[in-house]
């Protein structure tokens, strides 16, 4: 300026001079705050694009598939995600160039105060401008979704379109035969998925750096050669003010403005979703009849079945038919508020199980008539040729006989059948969908039973000429039961005569020998009453009278009372053997009088059919000995007996040694050797003497055991 340096104000032109060189800062500075405020207008401006930026895309007068909705959103959201880090970028370098302005001052503490300052409200801004975004994106949902709420904002607004389809199903649940009616998605699915691409706008916000952090990296990663080209000064970035903030993301999250939104979207859903089921519950007119009809089908047929009524059949097709109509004719595409409900699934599905009912009824029907056809044919021929066979047996012919009767009377049941099977394969000729593509196994039913009534008068011929032949069989059979009964009586006369004659009748016979012989007669007796069996089944047949073969009951009664003597003489010899040989001084006589006085009265009621037999003369005599004997036994068992008295009757005996009675070979079996029995009276005199002098010494022993006691 003049008079700071070689100019002085009295220098020629210094004025003019001074003028002009003002006038050209002056220009500079106007230039610089001209750039300063550009650049604000310009980072604002780009606030206000991201702002006008929807991150939801809904296309006007559009009804969307959820599918496709959240594919569109998706997409919006990625364009926007990139938009908005582009923007974010273009506000990071102008703020750069901004910055160049304060560069130079960047180290005055209150010129880098101002700055941050200005960086943050540009930071404000581009929040504000982020949040303003999120509402405006939700608004354009909401206005799309008319609410019957009071107070919310578009209660009452006119639905212009629907904004989103759902597609009604019948959906098959698990354990239930019927399926439900519901919509896919769900009003409650629809809803979750859009409340989840509301929250999801903030995702355009993602990875996206504050523009602070970003001037700091830019400004501080600038390298010498960029300096040396934009002939600036290298400088420290930072701000030792700053506080900590959170990303631009979890800004947009933290919104209250923006969570209302989404309750009131929310509300929307919750509001419409009782309409939708209400909706639902009426269209198509629920029918418990026709349900049961379409979806349990195999249950009802299989009564129809079981019925055997080709009239149910028809009638149980016309409903399915009127089903079919009825659903075809029901309305594709409802609207409740902002919803669209597509019934084409639902229509599709009834559609295909009405067809799929009709073609199980017209198989079923075919199958019915067809089995009926065969049934009968099948019974006409399995009758004959059972009837036709020549029978082997009276059983055989019996059985035929029975067939023949049942045949007769099941005629008439046949030809009321006739009629039945007409209006069945009436019915079926109504067929056109399958008509032509049965096949050949059809036409020769239909073939069957056009011809049907003609092989039933067949049968009935052939079932009198079968009549005749049974009657043949008859004849012959009835000869040979004659000559069988006479055969038999001479079986049974001979048995009698053989078991009278060689029966085990003498006593020399083992038991096991006897007991052989009656299992021998058993048989023989058992197989003349299985041939009386058959014999009686013939007469009762031929309608002859029965009677009892006399030699056969008697040979019966004889072989009873022999296998009784045999049993009791077995238990005899056993116990009189046991007897024998047992020590003589273990025999319990009691036991012995008991078996011997069962014995003799078993024996002795056989008396009247048996007493001229050997085998029973020999038994009683062996029980009479034991009789006489017991009164010997019991003697000779008293403890008086000594063996002095043992010594007196061996001598009686007539025996040279003495009886060793203590020893275990001492038995009955060696005294009735000797024939004791005979020597009775002695032995009981023997006792009497023995039990008298057992009394003297006894009291012999109480006198020295006084005579002790007082010495």
């Amino acid at each position: 300026m003049p008079g700071w340096t070689k100019l002085w104000w009295s220098s020629q032109g210094i004025v003019e001079y001074y003028v002009r060189e003002c006038k050209g800062h002056a220009d500079k500075l106007q230039a610089t705050v001209n750039d300063f405020k550009l650049g604000v207008q310009y980072t604002q401006h780009l606030c206000k694009v991201i702002a006008d930026t929807p991150v939801i895309s809904i296309e006007n007068k559009r009804t969307y598939d959820l599918e496709k909705f959240q594919e569109r959103q998706r997409q919006q959201r990625a364009a926007v995600k990139e938009k908005v880090h582009r923007i974010l970028d273009l506000v990071t370098d102008r703020m750069a160039k901004m910055f160049d302005f304060f560069r130079a001052d960047y180290s005055n503490e209150s010129i880098r105060v101002e700055w941050h300052r200005f960086v943050m409200k540009v930071e404000k801004d581009i929040e504000d401008s982020l949040k303003l975004q999120g509402r405006r994106s939700l608004m354009e949902i909401e206005k799309a979704l008319p609410s019957d709420r009071p107070g919310d904002k578009n209660q009452g607004d006119k639905i212009e379109w629907q904004l989103f389809r759902l597609r009604v199903e019948a959906v098959s649940n698990t354990g239930e035969v019927v399926p439900s009616i519901e919509t896919r998605p769900s009003v409650s699915d629809l809803k979750n998925a859009v409340t989840k691409g509301c929250t999801s706008v903030r995702e355009v916000a993602e990875g996206a750096n504050r523009v602070e952090e970003r001037l700091t990296a830019l400004v501080n990663g600038e390298t010498d050669v960029e300096l040396e080209e934009k002939k600036i000064a290298r400088v420290r970035y930072e701000n030792p003010d700053a506080q900590v903030q959170g990303s631009y993301q979890e800004v947009m999250t933290h919104d209250a403005e923006k969570d209302n939104l989404v309750k009131r979207i929310n509300g929307a859903f919750a509001a419409v979703a009782g309409k939708v089921e209400a909706k639902l519950k009426v269209t198509p007119t629920p029918s418990e009849e026709r349900e049961s009809r379409l979806w349990a089908s195999n249950k009802q047929l299989n009564r129809i079945k079981k019925n055997q009524e080709h009239t149910s059949y028809k009638d149980y097709l016309d409903k399915v038919v009127r089903d079919r109509d009825d659903n075809d004719t029901m309305e594709t595409i409802t609207s409740v508020a902002f919803l669209q409900l597509d019934y084409s699934p639902l229509k599709e599905k009834y559609h295909n199980q009405c067809e799929y009912v009709i073609d199980i009824c017209w198989k079923l029907l075919r199958e019915e008539a067809s089995s009926d056809v065969t049934a009968m044919l099948n019974s006409f021929d399995d009758v004959i040729k059972e009837l036709s066979a020549e029978p082997a047996t009276r059983s055989d012919l019996n059985r035929q006989s029975n067939l023949y009767t049942k045949a007769i009377a099941d005629l008439p049941g046949q030809q009321r059948q006739f009629d039945p099977i007409n209006a069945k394969f009436n019915l079926l000729a109504q067929d056109t969908r399958n008509g032509a593509s049965l096949g050949p196994e059809w036409e020769a039913i239909l073939k069957k039973r056009e011809e049907l009534p003609t092989i039933a008068d067949n049968y009935k011929q052939r079932l009198e000429e079968c009549k005749k032949q049974i009657d043949t069989y008859k004849e012959q059979f009835k000869t040979d039961l004659d000559s069988n009964l006479r055969q038999f009586a001479t079986h049974c006369e001979q048995l009698q005569r053989d078991l009278r004659d060689n029966g085990p009748y003498a006593a020399g016979l083992q038991s096991s020998e006897a007991f052989a012989k009656l299992a021998f007669y058993r048989r023989q007796i058992a197989e003349r009453e299985a041939e009386e069996k058959k014999i009686h089944e013939g007469m009762d047949f031929f309608g002859m009278d029965k009677s009892v073969q006399q030699d056969l009951a008697t040979a019966k009664a004889d072989l009873d009372l022999l296998t009784r003597i045999w049993e009791l003489t077995d238990s005899w010899r056993r116990n009189s053997d046991s007897w024998k040989k047992q020590p003589f001084k273990t025999l319990d006589s009691e036991q012995i009088t008991d078996t011997v006085d069962s014995s003799r009265k078993a024996v002795l009621l056989l008396r009247k059919d048996l007493e001229r037999r050997e085998v029973w003369v020999k038994l009683r005599e062996d029980i009479e000995l034991f009789k006489r004997l017991l009164p010997v036994i019991d003697d000779l068992l008293i403890k008086s007996i000594r063996p002095r008295h043992w010594a007196q009757l061996a001598d009686q005996l007539g025996v040279e040694e003495k009886f060793d009675t203590e020893s275990d070979e001492f038995s009955l079996d060696i005294l009735l050797n000797l024939r004791v029995e005979k020597q009775a009276e002695f032995v009981v005199n023997l006792a009497t003497a023995a039990r008298q002098e057992a009394k003297i010494e006894q009291d012999i022993q109480k006198i020295e055991e006084t005579w002790r006691n007082m010495l």
